[in-house]
């Protein structure tokens, strides 16, 4: 039995040091005071300064649609205590803010959520982070747990935990470290940016949950999610392309399971076992279901029990947003996890797994091979893992890996500018393409260029 040792990040120094970067790459265009991005309206500027009087060390950058603007206030001048501050462009409004809080000034409900949770121990003295929505029908507040987790092998996991102010446990992603060495990983917050329901979508949302509040939206090319807090159930709804209802799933505690379901649980081999999660489906194929974790000490173990009683440990099935470990329906429609380790095998046969991290949208693995980073991602769809892009973080002190046309074009048209970073991006659709960070020496300012394979010139964030 894995002897494992819970604790919280002592400092969550990265949610908000790097969050203008989260709605673009991690190495997006930060844009320094005194160097203010044009295309940001003035009445942005001025709704800053009138709410952040005392904002200091103040960073601008834009990209994907936002102006966001990092800062300190006097009273927390560390970068543990950085906030940002999103502001949508074609609105010019404030749409969400992240802060670093402590565990203290968390609600009693969310400490106590958290206490009674797996992850609940050692929490003392720990740090949180807050997020904080301003578009109507929202959750207002989101508060962010990060902890570590540690057995006896090198293997580590670490996971964010995000709960409303009712303590609430609305999403949690996990991050398997494999040589316990990691580098502290900002959460990717662009989910919790306020959006617009499809129209599809919201007629559903309304017509079965109408007291329903947004959590987030994702929008893939095949597949929909949403999540929505109805009352205290946290609900995850799965459409197709086309707008359709596929599934939804709900959260529940144990002791909100109907009794035929806990009898077939009670009557199973499993019954000495602790029921670690429920999850309910329902799905446009008429199934209703429930799916249970329970856990012993040889570790964990799902169970599928239909409303009728059935009891299914074959884990065979196919949970809607979940891909399964058993043979796919549709074998042209992702991949199954053995499957994506084969596909990373034989692409890049060199490297080695650094870590895996997933939610319930996407899958990234991080790889190294002969000293390079890459990160492989593949997104979540209903028939299992469908790869998306590669990202290889280039080493820009050896002047042999920048390619001959990047360089090019950086002598030609960015006089002045030196590389801070390069990225090569693969992608699936077959566009791929390079992103170089690049500085001037003299005006302290940031560009981020997006270039074809060729040099091409395909987009410039930031101001020059």
């Amino acid at each position: 039995m894995k002897s494992w040792i819970v604790k919280i990040l002592g400092a969550m120094s990265l949610t908000c040091l790097l969050a203008a970067a989260a709605c673009s790459s991690d190495d997006g265009p930060a844009v320094e005071s005194g160097a203010l991005p044009e295309d940001v309206p003035a009445s942005v500027y001025e709704d800053f300064r009138v709410s952040f009087p005392n904002a200091e060390n103040v960073r601008w950058s834009v990209a994907d649609g936002y102006a966001v603007v990092t800062f300190t206030r006097p009273e927390t001048r560390s970068a543990a205590g950085e906030t940002s501050v999103w502001y949508e462009l074609k609105d010019a409004q404030k749409k969400m803010q992240c802060r670093t809080i402590a565990f203290e000034a968390l609600p009693e409900a969310v400490r106590a959520a958290f206490a009674e949770s797996e992850y609940g121990a050692d929490a003392a003295d720990a740090t949180a982070g807050l997020l904080i929505r301003y578009t109507a029908g929202t959750v207002e507040n989101i508060y962010v747990l990060r902890v570590t987790t540690t057995g006896d092998s090198a293997e580590t996991t670490k996971t964010t935990l995000y709960y409303t102010v009712d303590g609430v446990l609305v999403k949690l992603t996990a991050e398997v470290v494999y040589d316990g060495s990691y580098a502290d990983l900002d959460p990717d917050y662009r989910d919790w940016l306020p959006r617009t329901s499809p129209e599809g979508v919201a007629e559903f949302v309304s017509r079965n949950y109408p007291r329903a509040e947004y959590l987030y939206i994702y929008e893939g090319r095949e597949l929909t999610k949403v999540k929505i807090l109805d009352g205290r159930q946290a609900r995850l709804l799965l459409f197709d392309a086309a707008g359709n209802w596929l599934s939804t799933q709900t959260q529940l505690h144990a002791d909100e399971l109907p009794e035929e379901i806990l009898a077939a649980f009670r009557a199973s081999d499993y019954a000495d076992r602790r029921i670690d999660s429920v999850e309910e489906y329902l799905t446009a194929d008429d199934e209703h279901y429930y799916v249970l974790t329970v856990k012993d000490r040889s570790g964990k173990q799902e169970i599928r029990i239909d409303e009728d009683g059935t009891l299914d440990d074959g884990g065979d099935w196919n949970t809607p947003g979940r891909p399964g470990d058993g043979e796919q329906e549709d074998p042209a429609g992702g991949l199954s996890e053995a499957e994506v380790d084969a596909f990373i095998r034989e692409r890049y046969p060199e490297a080695t797994v650094v870590s895996r991290s997933q939610d319930d949208k996407e899958l990234e693995v991080k790889l190294s091979a002969n000293g390079a980073k890459i990160e492989v991602r593949f997104e979540l769809r209903s028939q299992g893992y469908l790869w998306t892009e590669s990202e290889w973080d280039l080493e820009i002190r050896d002047a042999a890996a920048v390619p001959a046309p990047v360089q090019a074009t950086i002598d030609a048209s960015y006089a002045g500018y030196r590389l801070t970073f390069l990225k090569y991006v693969e992608s699936a659709s077959g566009e791929n393409y390079y992103e170089a960070g690049l500085k001037s020496e003299h005006l302290k300012q940031t560009v981020k260029v997006k270039m074809d394979e060729q040099g091409g010139v395909l987009a410039e964030y930031g101001n020059r």
